[in-house]
């Protein structure tokens, strides 16, 4: 018979030797009915709206009230579009600045307070929650999705200013500098409350900064610096430019799959990318992520990685593993590279040549994705390679790079389509976090557990630990890191590495 389960509930099961079961509550069951999801949804959207109508108010008078701030613009030194801004711009402009997208800074901005919510909690929501192991989630679009934008940024401000005769070296040693400043913030944001030998080298910064590293230097070392673009062409002729780039960086999806599927690892069958534990019954209780968790071990030992990764609750894991370990760099920086590829045609066509620019984003969303299906096969776990956050496989890169193509060209046109005096939508709220990303990210990390971003209810009342309590809390929490954006924005305060 069907039974309706209620959150907060406490459940028994009985089954009789009559081959009757009975389910139903015990004494501890829910004492109330909360309003479910969507409902709250709702609610936490109006506010969003409401915000964001407040601040595109609070634009317009600033745009009116001071002439000058219309005028300017971000300064950006080379290489570094794929964070903020390193000088001032208006507080907002109705009109396109020129060689400014926003759709990047909105992109960019979405994809961090989706982050923000997701790392606070996601309401306590499974769908914002990473999966466990094979399989995709809202919690597992936005990490990659801020590499591939990273590369976009890479492809339409450092290519145009090396085209431009900006100095090589001096490109390559900003690169340099910014990947190493990335890195260290990386290892103190995940080695909180450690001793020194157990700090944790992989992470989200970590790999931002190596993927960074890897496509912006190959792109000044095959750029030819002082020389205009190339004019127009077709898309195979356009790829034919970049055959360098592609020589390089197709070298890594395929090493990541071989190493993956064809390394032997002691002690587990070759080819393993399951999550060990208790899965298979328990036999590859220490293969947890196969190559990719023994290179990790191999390389950082135990004590130098992150031990509480999604698949330990169910499948009871004890191995360390780290899904931003060393292997999955390679897969990461090859979906960098296809964000390149984006900005680049961003940055070879006019603003005029609208429709070749969403052509051309459409057509690599729909190879990139295509891709992506056959080597799932449109399957969680039968397919040749199963789509996984944890592994970063190559099914997942190219299935997050395909919807990645096709959200970036629907923002193009939303917040730059050239024939409109006034932008469908300016991005707001969230280009401004997207142009003060670092800072968001750091802060959001270190201020996680403080009021007034997170609180926790008296002890006394009962539902602490529900959707009702948590998701406001966390739709505030990710407001809140917007609001400063905006506040910071308005008084041209970024902060840049």
């Amino acid at each position: 018979k069907d039974f309706r389960f209620h959150e907060s509930g406490s459940y028994e099961l009985n089954i009789g030797p009559s081959n009757n079961s009975d389910l139903g509550p015990d004494p501890l069951g829910p004492s109330a009915r909360w309003y479910d999801f969507w409902r709250r949804m709702q609610a936490g959207s109006q506010v969003e709206y409401v915000a964001q109508q407040d601040l595109g108010s609070v634009d317009a008078n600033i745009n009116q009230s001071d002439s000058l701030a219309i005028h300017s613009q971000y300064q950006r030194a080379s290489g570094q579009g794929s964070q903020q801004p390193q000088s001032s711009q208006s507080a907002h402009s109705g009109g396109r600045r020129p060689g400014r997208l926003r759709c990047l800074d909105t992109f960019r901005g979405l994809c961090l307070i989706v982050m923000v919510f997701v790392n606070y909690g996601g309401g306590g929501y499974w769908f914002f929650q990473h999966s466990t192991w094979n399989g995709l989630t809202v919690a597992d679009l936005v990490f990659p999705w801020f590499v591939f934008i990273m590369g976009t940024a890479i492809g339409y401000t450092l290519r145009r200013s090396l085209r431009r005769g900006a100095s090589k070296r001096d490109a390559f040693l900003s690169v340099c500098r910014r990947s190493a400043i990335l890195f260290a913030l990386g290892v103190c944001l995940t080695s909180r409350n450690v001793p020194l030998d157990q700090l944790r080298i992989p992470g989200v910064l970590q790999r931002l900064a190596v993927a960074y590293f890897c496509v912006a230097t190959v792109e000044i070392a095959l750029v030819r610096a002082g020389q205009p673009e190339p004019q127009p062409c077709r898309i195979v002729e356009e790829q034919g430019q970049l055959l360098g780039h592609w020589a390089i960086f197709l070298t890594m999806p395929v090493a990541h799959t071989l190493l993956s599927l064809f390394l032997p690892v002691p002690g587990c069958p070759t080819g393993y990318l399951g999550p060990g534990g208790i899965q298979a019954n328990g036999s590859r209780s220490n293969c947890t992520g196969g190559a990719a968790g023994y290179i990790d071990r191999l390389v950082f030992g135990d004590w130098h990685m992150y031990r509480n990764p999604t698949c330990r609750r169910t499948y009871l894991t004890y191995v360390p593993y780290d899904p931003e370990g060393l292997l999955g760099c390679l897969t990461s920086t090859f979906m960098c590279y296809l964000g390149f590829v984006a900005g680049r045609i961003f940055a070879h066509f006019k603003g005029a040549e609208y429709r070749a620019i969403v052509v051309r984003l459409c057509f690599w969303g729909i190879v990139t994705g295509s891709i992506a299906a056959g080597l799932s096969g449109l399957s969680r776990d039968t397919g040749a390679i199963p789509i996984n956050k944890n592994l970063w496989s190559l099914s997942f890169i190219l299935a997050l790079s395909g919807l990645a193509f096709i959200l970036l060209a629907a923002l193009f046109l939303i917040n730059d389509y050239p024939r409109l005096a006034e932008p469908l939508w300016s991005g707001s709220p969230f280009h401004y976090p997207g142009t003060n990303s670092i800072l968001v990210y750091v802060g959001h990390e270190l201020l996680e557990y403080y009021l007034p971003i997170t609180w926790l209810p008296p002890s006394s009342w009962q539902p602490a630990g529900t959707h009702a309590f948590l998701l406001p809390m966390h739709l505030w929490g990710a407001s809140f890191w917007t609001l400063v954006a905006w506040i910071l924005h308005r008084n041209k305060m970024f902060l840049t590495v």
